[in-house]
């Protein structure tokens, strides 16, 4: 693997990182392993209004829907907003313990070192306090920055509809939310790329890993950009489901919901394995050659 790690140019690196993952198909274990508690997730939510789960999500359901989204079929009306909160603690607590994991294989694998799996687990609990500090600075910036979005977005929305400006700017600003916030998960993801790489391969605290990340990033953060944003093109089909789900519900039957979160919990497997191990490829190359 490392004779390959030459990732000067975007296709270059994309390339590298689907023949890595066809080449060794044990880097998708952690993102089997995090869809499958996803899907587990996704079914205490599909039962969540049902006895027994009903004594714990009831409540909490009834207080920020209301009574009815307690029932069928308004129930999966909300399904795939619920299984989104949810993603913020999994993201931090889970998710992100299987993302290490998953940079420690490609690590392992570019250094010719047999891959033991409880092995890599037990390495990789070891810097699990660092991995859920950068989970949250990481989440936290991403909130931050859809928040500021989502203020600029109204505010130039009602100055475009009070001075009659071109109708279309309008539309870009509601229809196109979509790619705006995919522009802005992608350019996160990138300027936290490598926190994890380098908490994970050279064993530093969260803080000088945030440091590090930064330094990294303006010497090639352009070219690990492409990469995520052409793969996380995978995603975008699900991201225009689940912005019509309504009228989907409406022209097909509830249980669409349902599909559409578990068909994204499918196709991010192989985004979020394409993603990270271009990120820790295109680490390892900057590390050869300072």
């Amino acid at each position: 693997m490392s004779s390959k790690l030459t990732p000067t140019q975007p296709l270059n690196l994309l390339r590298s990182s689907v023949n890595s993952l066809v080449s060794h198909p044990i880097i998708l274990w952690p993102f089997v392993t995090i869809a499958f508690v996803q899907l587990i997730f996704v079914e205490i939510l599909y039962f969540a209004p049902r006895f027994p789960l009903n004594n714990f999500f009831g409540p909490i359901i009834q207080r920020f829907f209301g009574e009815a989204y307690l029932h069928y079929p308004f129930n999966l009306v909300i399904l795939s907003q619920l299984f989104q909160y949810g993603q913020i603690p999994l993201y931090i607590f889970v998710s992100s313990f299987f993302i290490a994991m998953g940079i420690l294989i490609i690590f392992n694998i570019n250094n010719n070192r047999r891959i033991h799996l409880r092995q890599v687990a037990q390495d990789t609990w070891a810097q699990y306090v660092h991995i859920v500090v950068a989970a949250i600075v990481m989440a936290l910036a991403l909130y931050w920055t859809y928040t500021l979005y989502g203020i600029l977005a109204q505010k130039v929305l009602r100055s475009v509809v009070s001075m009659g400006i071109i109708p279309f700017l309008k539309v870009i600003i509601v229809k196109g939310s979509t790619f705006f916030y995919l522009l802005i998960g992608t350019f996160m993801t990138t300027l936290f790329a490598f926190v994890f790489p380098i908490i994970m391969i050279e064993k530093v605290k969260i803080f000088p890993a945030i440091l590090k990340n930064f330094q990294n990033f303006i010497s090639g953060g352009w070219t690990l950009w492409i990469v995520i944003f052409v793969s996380t093109l995978l995603y975008l089909p699900v991201l225009i489901l689940r912005q019509n789900v309504l009228k989907l519900i409406d022209k097909s039957f509830p249980e669409i919901s349902l599909l559409i979160v578990i068909f994204g919990i499918l196709i991010t497997i192989f985004m979020d394995a394409i993603i990270y191990t271009a990120i820790t490829t295109y680490y390892l190359w900057q590390r050869e050659h300072r």
